[in-house]
C-alpha cells in the first residue's frame, strides 16, 4: 500500500511538472520573457536588447498588454493573466499599455546604472 501511494504521488508530480505550461498564463510568460532578456543583457557587452513576446495561443488574436510602472504585468488574451514576478529582474520607470493584433509584442530593455529597464514596448 505504501509503495502504491509513493508511485501515485510520483506519477502525479511528473504530470504536474511536465504540464507546467498548462498551469501558467500569458502574464507569467511575458514576465519570464523579460527575465530571460534581462539575464542575457546583463551578460552581454551590449546596452540594449529587444525581446519578443508571443502569447501561448500564438499571435493570431487581438491581445492587450499593460506593464505598470514598477508594478504588475497584465495580459488580456485567450490565456491572459497577471504577475509581478518580473520586478526583481527589470525596472519599469514608465508604464505601457497597448493592444496588438496578429503580431508579437516587442520590448526593448536597456542597461542603466547597474539595472535593466524596460524602455520601449511596441
Amino acid at each position: 500500500m505504501k509503495k502504491m501511494l509513493i508511485l501515485v504521488v510520483a506519477v502525479g508530480m511528473g504530470f504536474l511538472f511536465a504540464g507546467c505550461s498548462r498551469l501558467t498564463d500569458d502574464g507569467v510568460r511575458l514576465a519570464e520573457t523579460l527575465q530571460q532578456g534581462a539575464k542575457a543583457l546583463a551578460l552581454s557587452p551590449e546596452t540594449e536588447l529587444t525581446v519578443s513576446f508571443v502569447p501561448f495561443n500564438g499571435v493570431k488574436q487581438i491581445y492587450t498588454v499593460q506593464i505598470g510602472d514598477n508594478s504588475a504585468i497584465v495580459v488580456w488574451s485567450k490565456r491572459g493573466g497577471s504577475t509581478t514576478s518580473h520586478l526583481p529582474f527589470v525596472r519599469v520607470p514608465t508604464g505601457f499599455h497597448l493592444s496588438k493584433t496578429n503580431e508579437p509584442l516587442q520590448v526593448t530593455l536597456r542597461k542603466t546604472n547597474n539595472a535593466v529597464e524596460v524602455v520601449a514596448v511596441r
